[in-house]
């Protein structure tokens, strides 16, 4: 069956890659620097095509060097230096074997921010600048009388609670810059902590395994272990020991994080581990470019598992090879799509097992060709001409000034310009089928035009319809978009909003060259309203997290907004309170509505849900799981100090819980316990497996246990009762693929565990 699925996805991806029209690929992406870190540029390539998929790899280049590959649109890269830098992208389409690429130059300010990231490990708090320049000086204050100048200090606190830390950077080497920023950082009950894995194969299959966390040091008192497969938590609580198969080839990852029962980490541990199959035969290989056309390459199967009497057998774009040796070169391939398979024989000459990998060739270097003519009767339109670079299976992509602008299908096309000046215009023509990019082609134009310097801003706003990553369009009306501008004396204002159209779109017309902030929120009518909460551009939940927009020289497209879903799985917490405004403003004492407040989950640090100030100033968060969480206030212009509560079966409730708002920051005015109580894991009931797939498993030691499971919407779906060993089977088929809540109540125990469906 994996040999069928195998050849059948190989001749797919060989079908496609022989049907020209099948093939387009367009790399684009917008760099943006964050506004929160100097040095960071926040990369969008939500406007390349094929549209984002599972089948999509990002390559990401940083001055020529590779830097990382990626499956989503999403990519941040720091840089160390300022001054001009160049990031390139390359997509892949592996459905269709096409790809493309793009590049910009971006130019790292000289800047300083003083913003820090707090980090508790053992009896340390570490602390990290997001500041990444190495010729500024530093001086920390950590709030209990102890100070540092080191970049990346680690300090001990001989206390547990919070403190107010700030830090104050300057930097004289390129023209000079100073700041400060100050923080309330949490600080855990320490101990000496250390994690280390020993992993034993027990069978009874090739690929199971045991872990156990029994050398590692730990508080015997507060502590939890949590056991991460490839990534994906699959058991958590006080068991040392820990049963697992492989579930993927090739490498797999078994990591061990040791926590208190605040969520805090202490100490990690990783190790990697290979799968086997049964009969000792295992397919392995990798491949390496011998030159920049990649049309010389080089595999090495070394890391197959070769059968006694077995032997190897080499397939080159469905072509046998006569080369039967692990590490074999494959030389003046023809540009275009490849695909290299390798299969395992046993003795008996049977196929045991088989891998696949693809690659790209590229043609011999081109030269792009552009000419430029203005259009009769304007002085600002003119039309870019690439006609001289033949015909063909071709992407145009156009610069101006360093600038992407877009990449078209059409060797024609019409740029208007909206200011006077010499302009440097700049053509990349690129091969669809074999990926290859020309070297660019570019002319200075000098326009002289009055017209204004007027531009647009547009994109879409999509919204989570589980609380994941399933994203749809907004509907007409269904979202409120502002436009956020910061005035020149520090001041952040909406200044414009909109409604998203019927296809999520928005699109504020006109605007004048300057940083903007874009920030967008469901309205109450929208059937997702309580599980996505307020976010700006491109992810934040403050306003100081946002993303900054700058129009300048050109209309901005593409600029999307992914709302931050809001997970509440459902439960009997409550929480109220009154936001009011503080004493030194004018309005002495008096209620703010309007105000948005946002929950945070502290052991995931993820928000649970979001809801406004009320006419009165009053709030509430209710129907939200026992536990541990932050509750902020987002109002432009405040920093935000949150909240800390703690839900439990005997006090599921908090009241009066009362923010006020300052000058410059939105703080509680209600006095909150250090320590929250212990948080019981779950030891008497477990679901296996883990996600499941198709059906999952509950079994209990103990005698009527109550089980309900619970959607992403708070809607229980299933209910019963299980007693003793006797597994319970439950199909899953006919449920959707996400996250579910298992909320369980017995003599000893009560508490919620988390089930992940992925069925097939």
């Amino acid at each position: 069956m994996k040999l069928k699925k195998l050849l059948l996805t190989f001749l797919c991806i060989l079908g496609l890659s022989q049907a020209s029209e099948a093939q387009t690929c367009n790399a684009c992406f917008t760099a943006t620097l964050d506004t929160n870190s100097v040095g960071l540029i926040n990369l969008d390539a939500t406007c390349s095509t094929p549209a984002f998929s599972g089948n999509v790899y990002y390559e990401w280049f940083a001055d020529g060097v590779p830097y990382a590959a990626w499956p989503f649109p999403y990519f941040q890269i720091p840089f160390s230096t300022p001054g001009a830098h160049t990031i390139s992208l390359v997509i892949t389409d592996a459905s269709t074997g096409c790809s493309d690429s793009s590049a910009q130059s971006i130019n790292i300010p000289v800047n300083c921010t003083a913003t820090f990231q707090p980090y508790q490990s053992g009896n340390y708090t570490y602390f990290y600048s997001n500041n990444y320049s190495t010729t500024a000086s530093y001086f920390w204050d950590f709030g209990d009388g102890n100070t540092s100048t080191s970049m990346t200090p680690a300090h001990i606190y001989s206390n547990p609670g919070t403190y107010n830390v700030c830090l104050t950077i300057s930097d004289t080497a390129f023209g000079g810059c100073s700041a400060s920023w100050c923080d309330s950082v949490s600080v855990a009950a320490t101990t000496n902590c250390y994690a280390m894995i020993n992993v034993m194969n027990i069978g009874p299959g090739p690929n199971d395994y045991l872990a156990d966390a029994g050398l590692s040091q730990y508080n015997p008192n507060n502590v939890q272990f949590i056991w991460k497969l490839n990534g994906v938590i699959t058991q958590q609580g006080p068991s040392l020991s820990y049963l697992f198969t492989l579930n993927q080839a090739f490498t797999n990852t078994l990591e061990l994080d040791i926590a208190d029962t605040n969520g805090v980490v202490c100490s990690s541990a990783l190790t990697f581990l290979y799968p086997t199959s049964s009969s000792g035969c295992y397919s392995c290989f990798f491949h390496t470019p011998l030159n920049a056309n990649v049309d010389s390459v080089w595999a090495d199967a070394s890391c197959s598992n070769i059968p006694a009497g077995g032997s190897i057998q080499w397939y080159l774009d469905g072509n046998v090879l006569p080369q039967t040796n692990s590490q074999i070169t494959l030389s003046g391939l023809a540009p275009g799509f490849h695909g290299i398979a390798l299969y395992i024989k046993d003795a008996s000459n049977a196929i045991c097992d088989s891998s696949f990998q693809s690659f790209t060739t590229y043609a011999p270097p081109c030269q792009s060709c552009l000419n430029i003519t203005p259009v009769a009767g304007t002085t600002s339109d003119y039309v870019f001409d690439a006609t001289c670079n033949g015909t063909g299976n071709l992407v145009y992509t156009w610069i101006v000034d360093n600038i992407y602008v877009t990449s078209t299908y059409n060797p024609l096309f019409t740029y208007s310009f909206t200011q006077s000046g010499t302009y440097s215009v700049c053509l990349m023509v690129t091969d669809v089928l074999t990926g290859n990019t020309c070297t660019s082609a570019c002319q200075n134009v000098t326009v002289n035009t009055p017209q204004a310097t007027l531009f647009d801003l547009c994109g879409t706003v999509y919204k989570s319809g589980n609380g994941f990553f399933n994203y749809t369009p907004t509907g007409q009306n269904e979202a409120i978009v502002y436009l956020v501008t910061l005035a020149p004396g520090g001041q952040l204002d909406a200044i414009d909003s909109v409604l998203t159209d019927a296809n999520g779109g928005y699109c504020f017309m006109n605007k004048p060259i300057f940083d903007y902030r874009i920030k967008v929120a469901l309205k109450p009518s929208s059937p997702d309203f309580s599980i996505n909460v307020p976010t700006y551009f491109q992810s934040g939940t403050m306003w100081y997290n946002a993303n900054v927009i700058t129009l300048a020289n050109t209309n901005l497209y593409n600029k999307d907004v992914y709302l931050v879903p809001g997970v509440n799985a459902g439960g009997p917490g409550i929480i109220t309170g009154n936001v009011l405004q503080g004493a030194n403003k004018s309005r002495s004492g008096s209620a703010l509505d309007g105000l948005s407040m946002i929950l945070v989950d502290v052991q995931t640090n993820e928000p649970v849900a979001y809801t406004k100030t009320e006419v009165g100033g009053s709030y509430s968060f209710t129907n939200i799981p026992l536990g541990d969480y932050k509750v902020y206030g987002e109002l432009l212009n405040k920093s935000s100090i949150p909240a800390t509560v703690n839900l439990n079966s005997g006090n599921p409730s908090a009241a009066n819980l009362n923010f006020e708002v300052n000058s410059n920051v939105i703080n509680p005015t209600t006095a909150f316990p250090t320590s929250i109580p212990e948080i019981k894991n779950a030891s008497y009931l477990r679901a296996y497996p883990n996600p499941a797939q198709s059906y999952f498993e509950l079994q209990t030691e103990e005698v009527g246990m109550q089980i309900e499971v619970i959607d992403i919407t708070g809607k229980r779906i299933f209910e019963t009762t299980i007693s003793g060993n006797q597994p319970l089977r439950i199909a899953t088929s006919n449920w959707s693929n996400g996250s579910y809540w298992i909320r369980y109540t017995g003599s000893r125990e009560q508490g919620v565990l988390k089930l992940q469906v992925v069925n097939n």
